[in-house]
C-alpha cells in the first residue's frame, strides 16, 4: 500500500508518497491540474490512500483524487497543529507529514459533504454574497438621497 500526502495550493501541489514502513517511494512537485496529478497517481505501483489538506480549492481535487485511489481522506487543517508548530516548514514537509499521519492512521480528517449538498452550499454561499453587495449599493443611494435632500452639493464634488 502507498500512502499519499498532498500538500494543495492553488498552481502547484507537493505530493509525498511512502510506502507501509514510511520510507519515501517518491515525491513531485505538479502543477494543480487534472492531467499531471491523474498521470502521478496513475503511475504509482499498487494500491494508494491518499490524504488531501483542505483548502478553499479541494471540492473538485478531492474528487479526482478519491478517483484514483483506494481511498482518500480530507485533512483538518486546523487540527493539524503538528504542521502549524514546526519550526521548519516546507511545502514538503508538509506533505511528508499528512502521509506519515495517514499511514499510522493518527490523521485529522474532515467530513466530506456529498456532491449534491457541496452544490447547494456552494449556491446559499453565493447568495450571501450577492445579499451583503446588494445591502450595501442600496444603503448608498439611501446615503445620496438622504444627502441630496439635506442641502448637499455633488456638482461641486465631481467637477
Amino acid at each position: 500500500m502507498n500512502f499519499v500526502g498532498i500538500d494543495l495550493h492553488k498552481h502547484y501541489s507537493q505530493f509525498v508518497v511512502l510506502d507501509q514502513n514510511g520510507k519515501v517511494v517518491t515525491q513531485a512537485k505538479l502543477p494543480t491540474e487534472r492531467e499531471a496529478v491523474s498521470k502521478f497517481l496513475s503511475g504509482l505501483k499498487g494500491p494508494a490512500k491518499a490524504a488531501v489538506e483542505a483548502t478553499r480549492n479541494w471540492y473538485w481535487f478531492y474528487d479526482l483524487v478519491e478517483s484514483l485511489t483506494e481511498e482518500a481522506e480530507l485533512v483538518c487543517p486546523s487540527k493539524m497543529r503538528v504542521i502549524a508548530e514546526s519550526t521548519v516548514k516546507t511545502d514538503r514537509i508538509d506533505a511528508r507529514v499528512i502521509a506519515e499521519l495517514l499511514r499510522v492512521n493518527y490523521l485529522p480528517t474532515c467530513y466530506v459533504p456529498p456532491q449534491e449538498v457541496r452544490q447547494v452550499r456552494e449556491l446559499l454561499r453565493e447568495r450571501i454574497v450577492f445579499m451583503v453587495c446588494w445591502t450595501s449599493w442600496e444603503w448608498s443611494i439611501h446615503l445620496i438621497i438622504y444627502l441630496r435632500d439635506a442641502g448637499y452639493s455633488f456638482s461641486n464634488r465631481w467637477s
